[in-house]
């Protein structure tokens, strides 16, 4: 009976956890992890199991803190409906401006309401990050100053006729 403990606790663990809905989401300067929480769960504020961080050759990342939560009368900090953790990316030194893949690693532990937590588990996703797009303010512009240029051409020729 002992032997079939372990794995019915680790389906479990996961059967519960693949109910979670877990986004993670990039732009060109920012990484951001959400889960949803079951209604009968919460996440504690533990640094060792809650955490966003990434794999990057081309980019640097700045985890923004966590946030607020609900403090319980222990002094621990909950999370009950919906976590979201976030984080800066910039471009390493000498990295050319374009699309890149990174690895983003986002940790957690969900526990239910009776103190019963499930195993931590990592969800780890490759995204590839767009360079920003790039403003066509000076193309317009310029555009727009030829163009004038031209009509002005035009009408003083048409006015010296």
């Amino acid at each position: 009976m002992k032997k079939y403990f372990i794995p019915l606790f680790l389906l479990l663990s996961f059967a519960i956890f693949a109910e979670n809905k877990v986004s993670i989401t990039t732009s060109s300067n920012k990484v951001t992890a959400t889960v949803a929480l079951n209604e009968s769960e919460y996440i504690t504020l533990d640094e060792r199991f809650l955490y966003l961080n990434i794999d990057s050759e081309h980019y640097n990342f700045v985890f923004s803190g966590y946030p607020e939560g609900v403090v319980q009368d222990s002094g621990a900090i909950y999370y009950d409906t919906e976590l979201t953790l976030e984080g800066t990316l910039t471009l390493k030194d000498g990295v050319e401006p374009g699309d890149y893949n990174i690895q983003v690693h986002f940790g957690f532990q969900t526990c239910d309401k009776a103190g019963i937590c499930n195993i931590p588990v990592e969800v780890t996703e490759d995204i590839l990050v767009k360079e920003a797009s790039k403003s066509n303010v000076p193309y317009i512009s310029a555009l727009i100053g030829f163009v004038l240029a031209f009509i002005l051409i035009l009408f003083r020729k048409k006015r010296a006729s």
